[in-house]
């Protein structure tokens, strides 16, 4: 029987935040900071108030509004607030601004250690800005020293792994975390050819997902997974779940798979 060869344009579809036209490696972090930790009294109370409107606005894309909130919420909690303000430039594509916001909270002395989400999230955008390696250095130096960090931490160190090419060592540190991402570490296992590890993971997203676009995209992964590995009584399955749902399934138009077959 003829090998098939596969050559396939995937985008990684993520819970919260991958970025749509992204490389099927590629991500990116949670980039908003909910600060949770005010004393109750009435100036802080109205304080979170106005910083989590602030966040709402910044996901709503609303850029310009929630940089004149943070502004105000910086007199109090300065690092989320330069953070966010920061991150809110990026998005306008007003580099100077990003770059002035996320250095303040980047050469803060203390922040690595007393807000470290915050000093890693900065480096991940000033690394986007700039390219320089050195911020991704500081992340996984952050990552091997400090082995308390948070979920929130621990996947960004794996985004800054993947954005180095390092998979195999992305897929340790979410497997680490309290709710491993099923769907990105199979994604993972994809890039680096491991369809089994792949298929386990593939099998766990789809039980764990109720969503039903979701669980296509998904049963599609799997298509995509037997060709790769060349297990077409799999792919045969699989197949014949999407004919199945032929009249609501549309997975394979977001993710479109080009089929390449040797002369031999």
């Amino acid at each position: 029987m003829k090998r098939i060869f596969i050559i396939c344009s995937l985008f990684i579809f993520v819970f919260n935040s991958y970025a749509k036209n992204q490389n099927d490696n590629d991500s990116y972090p949670e980039i908003v900071y909910k600060y949770k930790k005010l004393k109750k009294n009435h100036e802080n109370m109205t304080l979170q108030v106005d910083f989590n409107k602030a966040v709402l606005l910044l996901e709503k894309e609303k850029y310009e509004e929630a940089i004149s909130i943070f502004k105000r919420t910086a007199q109090i909690n300065q690092i989320p607030s330069f953070l966010n303000i920061g991150i809110a430039y990026y998005k306008l594509n007003n580099t100077h601004n990003a770059l002035l916001y996320l250095n303040k909270v980047y050469n803060y002395t203390d922040t690595k250690f007393t807000h470290t989400f915050s000093y890693m999230a900065a480096s991940y955008y000033l690394y986007n800005i700039s390219k320089d390696v050195k911020y991704l250095d500081g992340i996984i130096e952050i990552g091997k020293k400090n082995k308390k960090v948070s979920e929130h931490s621990k996947r960004m160190i794996a985004d800054t792994y993947i954005i180095l090419k390092e998979y195999s060592k992305a897929i340790k540190i979410l497997n680490t975390m309290d709710s491993p991402l099923n769907l990105k570490i199979a994604m993972l296992y994809l890039k680096i050819k491991n369809y089994a590890k792949a298929e386990l993971f593939l099998q766990r997203a789809f039980s764990d997902t109720v969503n039903l676009a979701k669980k296509n995209k998904i049963l599609w992964l799997m298509v995509f997974r037997d060709l790769k590995s060349n297990e077409l009584d799999k792919l045969k399955d699989h197949l014949a779940k999407v004919i199945k749902k032929k009249n609501v399934f549309s997975a394979h138009l977001e993710l479109p798979i080009k089929m390449f077959f040797n002369k031999n």
